[in-house]
């Protein structure tokens, strides 16, 4: 009552606003003052107004009702049994502007439900779903297929091979094998020492990365060249930061396959489900 007095104006606003008689709101706040031995409210004006103890205390008052609405959905969530938390594992090539509005989706059908985001080489990703340190994860399919996990084919990302503008690679129209190897290849390889098994290794001389996003910066200090996704070499390549060249394989683009990977023995809440099924228009 101290709170909606207060936002409402005056007692009467605040007796609608609840749906009670003026004089139960007057009472009601009368009660209060006697019981903290603070008057509230100047009532020798029109309107009701707050004295400078009664700011003080509504202050405190609004904050306390703020809490008990989060309170209330609290209870709703868990009596939803909405998880109160996930986790979620993803390649950094693979977090994409949909990705973010998907959890932006998530975050409004389950405020209650923590996300926790953990980016890590795909490589690595399957591990952390077998050791139920993530309950979803985002990745280029890597075989083999490990035997306790689902995986879910949600489509392909194309990769493009990229150079740095200035590089020799660019003097010839179509680049041989044989001319590439004599160029540093830059290569994602995770903690485990995996790779992706649908980019090949190439050139001898290699320089390991453990995301994309490296390998961009790299590419653009003239480091080497390298397989990315199509969607992070853009904008480079359009700032004239980063150059494709034509290899002679690419005669179609490059198509990595992604999958969704789940633990077979986890239980699946609402919240895990939802999630899951948003996530499998990602790609």
């Amino acid at each position: 009552m101290l709170v909606w007095s207060t936002e409402e104006g005056s007692f009467s606003a605040c007796a609608r606003k609840l749906g009670k008689a003026q004089s139960a709101v007057s009472q009601g706040i009368s009660n209060l003052e006697i019981d903290i031995g603070i008057q509230l409210f100047d009532r020798t004006t029109r309107k009701p107004t707050l004295t400078e103890d009664g700011k003080r205390i509504y202050a405190y008052a609004k904050s306390v009702l703020a809490l008990t609405g989060e309170l209330d959905s609290v209870v709703k969530a868990i009596q939803n049994e909405e998880e109160p938390n996930l986790r979620l594992a993803f390649d950094n090539a693979l977090f994409t502007h949909k990705l973010s509005s998907i959890l932006g989706a998530f975050s409004r059908q389950f405020p209650k439900t923590q996300i926790e985001l953990l980016s890590v080489p795909c490589s690595d990703i399957a591990e952390l779903v077998v050791n139920r340190q993530a309950e979803i994860g985002i990745m280029f399919t890597t075989p083999p297929l490990i035997q306790e996990l689902e995986y879910c084919y949600i489509g392909s990302q194309p990769f493009c091979a990229v150079c740095h503008p200035e590089s020799a690679l660019l003097l010839n129209e179509k680049v041989s094998i044989s001319q590439l190897v004599n160029h540093r290849q830059l290569y994602l390889r995770g903690i485990s020492g995996e790779g992706l098994m649908h980019l090949p290794k190439i050139s001898p001389d290699i320089w390991y990365c453990n995301g994309f996003d490296t390998t961009v910066k790299l590419v653009e200090e003239n480091l080497g060249w390298a397989f990315l996704p199509l969607h992070m070499a853009n904008k480079a390549i359009t700032n004239g930061n980063l150059a494709t060249f034509n290899f002679e394989l690419d005669d179609k683009p490059w198509m990595m396959p992604v999958d969704l990977v789940t633990h077979k023995g986890i239980k699946k809440g609402v919240a895990f489900q939802w999630l899951f099924d948003r996530l499998k228009s990602l790609v």
